[in-house]
């Protein structure tokens, strides 16, 4: 029985290796008879095949799924691999065998039985198509394509699908490989995007390009940083990123919450990607209400030392990064920093806020109590609830005022209840010693 029972198995595995069709690509994918709804499925759809091809994406909907290109890449030559297990990256050069499946129109490969690594190659450069060939032709799904120069018709929806015309006609963008507020992309109406390049898909009958990472939406050059959320609230710690095109070392966060605070420092690290890039992580604290949080990132290369944003200075934060938490209460917040600011050389910014739709009244006053001027009377509607204004220390008829001591005013109206609430902090106005 034991020996039938082998005898058994290696027939079936026998009949699964003289069952499966060697066929490339293209034979899989390119066809000219229609189906129903529009669709041109595979004349393989059904069958066991056995083909091969260079990983261009990986992780389309779930980490293991991914998709593959003949080497020269072009129309018909790519197609989608619903399921298969194994440490696979782009570049990988692979052998695989499994079922052509047309999924609601989507050709795809599943039911893997084997794939082997055999080598790796070059990805394919994506092919430059506008977006009305996007949106009408079967010859570019799955294939990594280019559109240029295109302006955004739709914002993304709640699945995060948005539109775009190159002046050819409308084509979708969908989120397939990663979700826009988790990289801090936005996308406004009528923004202009120079390129975006991605994988083709079919869903709901709709052909969708899915950019594999913020590199495909021209977001990363050699690094690219940003903070998550990029208005936070009150008691929620932030993650620093940083994505790069290099591999990085020693890198970390320099951050402080106001110019005169010390520098405290926030180690990154690295962090499991299947993209096409390293991703570095650090998490500063939480911080209160109002707080302005500044920070650089410091990194190291093969071949640099890298301060991002560059001319960074770091005992000196001269140009850096910032993120403010919201004001979500009535409060008179005012920050000016304590230093001497000299005589008609330099602006003294002047950081105040209260919760969006707070009427907010920003008054200079001299050491005698009398009014100099008053910079701001406004409703605030910013979302973070903060604001900055530099004043020139000019009076009211803009005329530099003399050197000495100055008292700055915030006052507050809640417009609903009536509620004030009002903050005060001095300026000191200098000259250079002669």
């Amino acid at each position: 029985m034991k020996n039938k029972n082998v005898y058994i198995a290696l027939v079936l595995g026998l009949f699964t290796i003289i069952s499966a069709i060697n066929v490339s690509i293209y034979d899989i994918q390119y066809t000219d008879e229609p189906g129903n709804d529009n669709t041109y499925p595979s004349p393989y759809d059904g069958e066991i095949v056995t083909t091969s091809g260079v990983v261009t994406a990986i992780g389309f909907t779930d980490i293991s799924r991914f998709f593959i290109s003949m080497p020269e890449g072009g129309a018909w030559k790519s197609i989608y691999v619903y399921y298969a297990s194994g440490n696979l990256k782009p570049g990988d050069l692979i052998e695989i065998t499994g079922t052509v499946d047309e999924y609601y129109g989507f050709t795809e490969l599943s039911y893997i039985s084997n794939f082997t690594i055999i080598g790796s190659a070059e990805i394919p450069e994506p092919v430059d198509i506008t977006t009305d060939e996007l949106a009408s032709s079967e010859a570019y799904e799955s294939v990594l394509v280019r559109i240029s120069n295109v302006e955004v018709t739709t914002r993304p929806n709640n699945y995060g699908e948005w539109y775009v015309n190159d002046g050819s006609g409308s084509c979708q963008i969908d989120d397939g490989f990663f979700y826009l507020d988790d990289e801090g992309i936005s996308v406004t109406m009528g923004q202009i995007w120079p390129s975006i390049t991605g994988i083709i898909d079919y869903s709901y009958s709709i052909f969708g390009l899915n950019p594999r990472n913020p590199r495909d939406m021209g977001i990363i050059d050699d690094f690219n940083v940003y903070n998550t959320p990029s208005y936070p609230n009150a008691g929620q710690p932030v993650q620093i990123k940083l994505d790069s095109m290099q591999e990085c070392f020693n890198t970390k966060v320099y951050w402080r919450i106001s110019p005169w605070d010390p520098l405290k420092i926030s180690e990154m690290t690295e962090t499991e990607n299947e993209m096409l890039y390293h991703t570095y992580l650090a998490t500063i604290p939480s911080q209160n209400e109002g707080t302005t949080v500044e920070y650089v990132v410091y990194t190291e290369t093969e071949n640099d030392t890298v301060l991002i944003p560059e001319n960074s200075h770091v005992s000196n934060l001269t140009n850096f990064n910032s993120y403010s938490y919201r004001i979500k209460t009535q409060q008179a917040h005012l920050e000016i920093e304590p230093r001497v600011y000299l005589f008609r050389q330099e602006e003294i910014p002047i950081k105040y806020g209260s919760k969006t739709g707070d009427k907010a009244i920003l008054r200079i006053f001299n050491s005698q109590g009398r009014l100099v001027r008053t910079v701001r009377d406004l409703v605030i509607s910013n979302s973070a609830g903060t604001d900055v204004y530099n004043w020139d220390g000019r009076d009211s008829d803009y005329q530099s005022v003399p050197i000495g001591l100055y008292i700055c005013h915030l006052e507050v109206t809640d417009i609903t209840s009536g509620k004030t609430k009002t903050a005060k902090v001095p300026i000191v106005i200098g000259d250079k010693l002669k």
